[in-house]
């Protein structure tokens, strides 16, 4: 497929879906977090964040590190809240470019959350997505080709969700996921599998609630 055909797919996918500021969704992200979250939980949560928008990295591990030890040794464990801070260790490992250790806590919350019956489907989303782009990180292509299909088929259903957190992640993350994935299938010259993406979107689209 010429590269420039190639460049023009993915700017029309792109126009395709409404990209709302990353900043939302952050917020949106951790919104949903707090409803299920104790005040004592919250308190450190938010504690962590500040440290880590400060860029105390090493600080914000080891806070990070230490909430996840406590809520792993509790009784009944609150895996939405395991997974969240498993997330977010993928964050900043890979933000450190420690992509092994960010692979660790992502594939955990990945697994966690597919594992669990009832689990919160938008973060079931994240953890996939996350799962995709950690391995491209990582150059292992034939994975993430993998979990960047898997996590646009989750995506699609976030999109005709009745509530806007969904919508907004599935609006932030699908259009990203599409053009990676476009671009694995283009280095691989899969164009086979370029037009079933494509089929599938525009399907998508058609559904999806205006």
């Amino acid at each position: 497929m010429p590269v420039v055909k190639f460049d023009k797919e993915l700017k029309m996918y792109r126009k395709k879906f409404f990209i709302i500021a990353l900043i939302i969704f952050i917020q949106s992200y951790f919104a949903s977090f707090g409803q299920c979250a104790s005040p004592e939980i919250m308190d450190k949560i938010k504690a962590l964040q500040v440290v880590y928008e400060q860029g105390k990295l090493i600080e914000a591990e080891n806070m990070a590190l230490e909430i996840l030890r406590n809520l792993k040794s509790e009784k009944e464990i609150d895996f939405l809240k395991v997974t969240a801070i498993q997330n977010k260790l993928n964050g900043m490992y890979k933000k450190t470019g420690e992509y092994d250790k960010a692979l660790r806590y992502i594939k955990e919350a990945y697994h966690i959350s597919n594992r669990e019956p009832d689990f919160n489907p938008f973060a079931v989303a994240l953890y996939t997505w996350n799962l995709a782009a950690t391995y491209n990180h990582l150059e292992k292509i034939n994975e993430a080709m993998k979990y960047y299909e898997e996590s646009i088929d989750k995506l699609i259903v976030l999109v005709a969700s009745d509530d806007p957190r969904n919508r907004d992640f599935a609006n932030f993350a699908l259009p990203r996921s599409i053009d990676e994935l476009l671009i694995i299938y283009h280095k691989l010259g899969m164009h086979d599998k370029t037009r079933e993406l494509h089929e599938k979107i525009d399907k998508a689209l058609l559904s999806a609630p205006q």
